[in-house]
């Protein structure tokens, strides 16, 4: 009579170790897949909301802008829109506009080390009315340029980059904004009380 065994054999132990090391490498390749993919998705969809809400924002100040300079009752308000560096690829801007309350002034800049867009306003008296923080942690370019010398119209464009874990975004927008385009049509007349 032939002996019947009751073990596996070396052979055999290994085969099914490496059959089940396999499904379970793809088992947590599906997972961990599906996890990649929903971070994807998170961060496209935060990505997304901070672009809105700074562009309605920014379309709203730059709307708004006083385009020229204006007398009021408590003096002359010079219709400056001061650039930081340069007019080129600003990282800051600041300018006045209208609010509800009277003239206000607006600035935008970028925090480099915190990686996120500010938005100040500051009254007429000099006091910071109301500070908004946009993109924080994702933002890692943000410039402003005025495209109205080459244009003939009154346009800023947005350059910005926002990045994840794994993704990167890029935003190039440009806005209209209430500043008339250089020339001779320049003979506006405020009187605001």
């Amino acid at each position: 009579m032939s002996e019947r065994r009751l073990g596996f054999t070396l052979i055999e132990a290994t085969i099914a170790v490496l059959i089940l090391s396999v499904i379970l490498y793809i088992v947590n390749e599906m997972i961990s897949s599906g996890r990649r993919g929903t971070l994807h998705g998170q961060e496209a969809a935060d990505h997304h909301l901070a672009e809105i809400i700074l562009s309605r924002a920014l379309e709203k100040d730059l709307k708004r802008m006083i385009p020229c300079p204006i007398h009021t009752v408590t003096g002359d308000i010079q219709a400056t829109v001061k650039f930081d560096p340069t007019l080129i690829a600003a990282t800051f801007i600041q300018f006045s506009r209208f609010s509800e309350c009277g003239i206000i002034q607006v600035q935008y800049s970028f925090d480099e080390g915190k990686r996120e867009v500010r938005r100040l306003e500051i009254g007429s008296d000099g006091v910071l009315r109301r500070t908004d923080r946009f993109g924080t942690g994702m933002v890692t370019r943000f410039t402003l340029e005025d495209c109205s010398p080459d244009l003939d119209a009154s346009l800023f464009w947005m350059v910005m980059e926002m990045k994840g874990k794994l993704r990167t975004t890029h935003v190039d927008k440009v806005f209209p904004s209430g500043f008339p385009a250089p020339g001779p049509a320049r003979a506006w007349n405020f009187q605001i009380q």
